[in-house]
C-alpha cells in the first residue's frame, strides 16, 4: 500500500456553465504566472480502465518530478480511493464543493482536503471523489471550474478522472443542472483529453459512437487499452488504427497491452504499475505515452537526429 504523507481532515453545460468555462479559460490565458496543464481522462461506456490509466499516468508524472494533482470527478462510480487503498477515508470533493460554494476555497483548503501520496521518493496530491453518486449535483460547473483553475496555478499537471456518460440535457425536475455537467465541463476546460477505449470490437464500437459527443477544445489522445490479438485477430493495432482514422479521423496515441498479472499485482497491493511491476509491458507503454504526449520529451530517435554530428 502507498504511504500516506498527509491526511485530510474528516470534514450539457448551460448558459451559466458556459460563462464559467469561458471565464476560467480567459483567466488562464491572461494570467501572469505559469499555468499547469489540465488532462481529462475519459473512457467510453463499458469499463475500459480509465481510472487505472489516470492513476498510473499521475504516478508516472510524479516520478518524473512534476507537481501532480489527481482529482476523482467521476460522478457515477468514483474509484481512485479504492485503487490507492484508502478504503476508510472520507471523500475530499464534497467538502471542497461546500467551501467553493461559500467562495472561500484556496490552496490551503485544497491541501487540507487532499492526500499526499508517496510514489517512491516522489509524491502526488490526490483529492478523492463524492463517495455516493447521489451527490453529483454538488459538483456544479462553477465549482469545478474554480477548483481546476486553482489547481492549475499550483501544480504542473492536473489529472481529472471522469465518468463515461456524456449525454446533455439529463437533469432533475427541480434543477437546471445537467447530470453529466461535471464531465462535460472538465473536458471543455482540458488542455488534453486522454480518451480510453477497450481493445475489442464492442469497446471500439462504443468509443466511436461516443467520441462525437466529446465537448473537447483541447487535444484528444486515444489510448487503446488491453490490446490482444485474441479479441481482434491478426494485426490488432492496424485494424484499430485504420478504423479510428476512417470513422473519427483520429489516430491512436498509445496501445496498452493486456497484462493481467501486472494489473492484478498492482490492484492487490494498491500500488501503481511503476512500483508493483516496474518492467511490465503495460507499465512501459504507459510510461512511453506520458513521456511523449504529456511531458513532450523527445524519443530516442529524435534525440539522435537532433544531436550534433562529430567529425
Amino acid at each position: 500500500m502507498l504511504d500516506l504523507l498527509a491526511r485530510a481532515d474528516a470534514s450539457e453545460i448551460g448558459a451559466t456553465g458556459r460563462a464559467a468555462v469561458e471565464e476560467a479559460s480567459q483567466l488562464a490565458a491572461s494570467g501572469g504566472q505559469a499555468q499547469g496543464k489540465v488532462v481529462a481522462v475519459w473512457g467510453a461506456i463499458g469499463s475500459p480502465g480509465k481510472s487505472t490509466i489516470a492513476a498510473n499516468l499521475a504516478c508516472e508524472l510524479a516520478t518524473a518530478g512534476k507537481r501532480v494533482f489527481l482529482l476523482d470527478a467521476d460522478t457515477y462510480a468514483p474509484s481512485l480511493a479504492d485503487l490507492f487503498g484508502l478504503f476508510e477515508h472520507p471523500a475530499g470533493l464534497p467538502a471542497a464543493c461546500r467551501i467553493l460554494g461559500q467562495d472561500r476555497f484556496d490552496l490551503e483548503q485544497l491541501q487540507r482536503l487532499s492526500l499526499e501520496l508517496a510514489i517512491g521518493n516522489k509524491s502526488l496530491t490526490l483529492m478523492t471523489g463524492i463517495g455516493s453518486n447521489r451527490r453529483w449535483a454538488e459538483l456544479t460547473t462553477e465549482r469545478l471550474s474554480d477548483l481546476l483553475q486553482l489547481a492549475k496555478a499550483n501544480f504542473d499537471f492536473v489529472l481529472v478522472d471522469l465518468a463515461s456518460p456524456l449525454e446533455s440535457g439529463l437533469s432533475l425536475m427541480h434543477s437546471s443542472l445537467s447530470r453529466n455537467e461535471a464531465t462535460r465541463t472538465a473536458i471543455a476546460l482540458a488542455d488534453q483529453v486522454v480518451a480510453v477505449a477497450n481493445a475489442d470490437p464492442i469497446g471500439i464500437q462504443r468509443f466511436v459512437e461516443q467520441l462525437p459527443e466529446l465537448p473537447a477544445t483541447g487535444e484528444v489522445l486515444p489510448v487503446i487499452n488491453r490490446l490482444r490479438s485474441s479479441a481482434l485477430g491478426v494485426r490488432p493495432k492496424q485494424q484499430i488504427a485504420e478504423t479510428l482514422l476512417r470513422l473519427v479521423k483520429l489516430e491512436p496515441a498509445a496501445f496498452i497491452p493486456v497484462d493481467q498479472e501486472a494489473f492484478d499485482c498492482a490492484l492487490l497491493n494498491n500500488l501503481p504499475l511503476a512500483l508493483a511491476k516496474r518492467h511490465s509491458p503495460a507499465r512501459q507503454a504507459t510510461n512511453d505515452f506520458a513521456k511523449q504526449y504529456l511531458l513532450r520529451q523527445p524519443s530516442e530517435l529524435e534525440r539522435r537526429i537532433a544531436s550534433p554530428k562529430l567529425g
